[in-house]
């Protein structure tokens, strides 16, 4: 059967299945499918929205097998008028030829027929669900990028010239406006989050990208208070308190430190504000210490009152291995001798953050009473508890 003759047939049968096929099988090649519009349910129902976005059709064999044929392209057709029968509406589809060894019986119930996707196109375009609304499909001109034309290199006029054919155009900017991707947003916020990127880092705005923690109640004192003139506002009532949001370990923020197993392997006096100190971990242990730049220590725990910023970690090649810490000594408390045998503490990184509506904005260096427990903390400049009372 020919395309012509096959489009005849269903403009005869146009209320059924149609399935033009080679007739000169076996093998038989399948080459397209009709599907009328209306279901056979009663009423029946229109299925023309579902129909004009079907990707694959799968059709059941009276040989127990299924197979899926994939369209190609969909047309809405329409049977003429007689004075017996209505038009009838139906679908046109070219799929993507299949060659089978068998066809079966020919009958094919249109209720066994199985669409993909089978829900309504243009409805879902419109919703909430569609990831691609309002995505564009072509970059708009810009209103100042101009378009360099740089087909070929050099001119019979200056063979070596390697700049832009139009470069008087682009100098009296009357060359013609190039398509680019920030155009097609208005927003600076989606210009910047698609294509230019963030200005801005956690220094900036004293807050980490992903964070998880508590809330508390608190009041900010500036960091020149003492632990005097806060006491004597909180006893006559004159502290107000609000919510603050904090990340680290507790229920509440403070100040803890963990022995990082690691001891003081050269005694370091008090020195200047940058130095470099050497620990090791007294054993044959090869593995690096669990230090990274920006981690704060001490030494003894409690008993040492400087916090030590660390800088930069290396390693040197001896058995057992040196840690070389550049670090900033006095980082809070005064520098203080240490001697060789000193245990490593790593600070627990307690972080504490103002809430403003739903968002977090870092605490600027200073101290911070935490109702619940009574206590003072000092924090750094980013925010991070380096004391506690």
């Amino acid at each position: 059967m020919t395309q012509q003759e096959f489009f005849a047939y269903t403009q005869l049968h146009p209320d059924q299945v149609n399935i033009w096929y080679d007739t000169g099988g076996p093998p038989y090649t399948l080459r397209a499918i009709t599907i009328p519009a209306l279901d056979f349910n009663t009423p029946p129902q229109d299925r023309s929205r579902v129909l004009s976005g079907v990707q694959e059709i799968t059709v059941p064999l009276s040989t127990g097998e299924s197979i899926t044929l994939k369209v190609l392209s969909a047309t809405q057709v329409q049977s003429p008028a007689t004075v017996l029968t209505p038009v009838v509406i139906y679908y046109y589809y070219y799929i993507v030829p299949v060659t089978l060894t068998t066809i079966g019986n020919v009958g094919i119930g249109s209720g066994t027929i199985v669409f993909s996707p089978s829900l309504d196109t243009l409805e879902f375009k419109d919703s909430p669900y569609n990831i691609l609304e309002g995505s564009l499909d072509a970059n708009r001109q810009s209103s100042y990028i101009m378009q360099a034309d740089r087909y070929k290199i050099g001119t019979l006029a200056n063979p070596t010239y390697t700049g832009p054919l139009n470069i008087a155009e682009l100098i009296s900017g009357s060359a013609p406006k190039a398509g680019v991707q920030d155009s097609s947003y208005t927003a600076t916020g989606w210009i910047n989050g698609r294509y230019e990127g963030s200005k801005t880092d956690r220094i900036d705005y004293l807050t980490e990208p992903a964070i998880a923690g508590k809330t508390f109640l608190g009041s900010e004192f500036p960091p020149g208070s003492t632990q005097q003139e806060i006491g004597y506002l909180v006893s006559s009532s004159q502290v107000l308190y609000k919510d603050f949001f904090f990340a680290g370990v507790g229920d509440t923020p403070g100040f803890s430190a963990l022995d990082s197993k690691f001891v003081l392997s050269v005694s370091s006096p008090t020195g200047p504000t940058a130095t470099i100190i050497r620990i090791d971990s007294g054993n044959s242990l090869t593995v690096p210490p669990a230090l990274r730049a920006g981690d704060l220590i001490s030494f003894e725990q409690f008993s040492i009152k400087e916090v030590i910023r660390v800088d930069s970690v290396g390693v040197s090649l001896t058995t057992p291995p040196v840690y070389n810490l550049a670090v900033t000594r006095g980082y809070f408390g005064t520098p203080q001798t240490l001697n060789t045998g000193y245990s490593v503490y790593k600070v627990d990184r307690v972080q504490i953050y103002n809430i403003i509506q739903n968002k977090l904005s870092g605490v600027p260096k200073g101290q911070v009473l935490i109702k619940e427990t009574g206590r003072i903390v000092r924090l750094d400049s980013l925010g991070f508890v380096i004391s506690s009372t």
